[in-house]
């Protein structure tokens, strides 16, 4: 619990430096999380609503959070190491006598390679592989942005932790619970199985 008190910590001493730009700080954050605008963007327009030790506040908060979004990332949920071990179960039909006799025949049918045979490898010239550079800008090469039911991938637990963060703080409230993030990604998951 201390990652959240850290990070509430953060958020007050940022909205109190911030005083009244502080929503239009939020909302900016909303656009980025929204994703309607990128990183960059975000960090331009909120630093030209603050002065050097309000940018140093605004840094230390977006690590904060970057740190308990991160930290809720790495970790895989309890479910999901269930769900796989209940996948791998043991199955008494089969002996292990079967299993080794079964191992022994694989063996026997590798084909060993002979001495000459390593000795095939051409090196390949890497000029040929690469491909010449357009002349077209940095940013023309970027996908256009895609959500999630284009991916056909579902939003991360960090995801969406992160965005009930933005929810409960807009709305006056200290944050979110990890558990409740925990069960909008097993409800929507059950949702989308209907």
């Amino acid at each position: 619990m201390s990652g959240c008190d850290d990070l509430n910590n953060a958020r007050r001493k940022l909205e109190a430096a911030l005083g009244e730009s502080s929503k239009q700080y939020f909302q900016l954050m909303k656009l980025w999380f929204q994703l309607k605008s990128t990183k960059e963007e975000f960090d331009i327009e909120s630093r030209k609503l603050m002065t050097a030790q309000q940018i140093h506040l605004h840094n230390e908060f977006l690590l904060c959070l970057f740190n308990k979004c991160q930290s809720l990332a790495s970790f895989p949920s309890h479910s999901s190491v269930s769900k796989i071990s209940s996948r791998t179960s043991y199955s008494p039909s089969r002996s292990t006598s079967s299993t080794l006799k079964d191992k022994a025949n694989k063996r026997a049918k590798v084909k060993r390679r002979n001495r000459s045979d390593k000795g095939n490898f051409e090196p390949a010239d890497i000029a040929d592989y690469i491909q010449t550079p357009n002349a077209l800008p940095p940013h023309a090469h970027e996908e256009p942005l895609r959500y999630s039911a284009q991916e056909l991938f579902l939003p991360d637990l960090s995801l969406i932790f992160g965005r009930m963060m933005l929810s409960a703080w807009e709305m006056g409230l200290d944050g979110a619970e990890e558990s409740a993030a925990e069960l909008l990604v097993v409800a929507v998951q059950v949702g989308i199985k209907f």
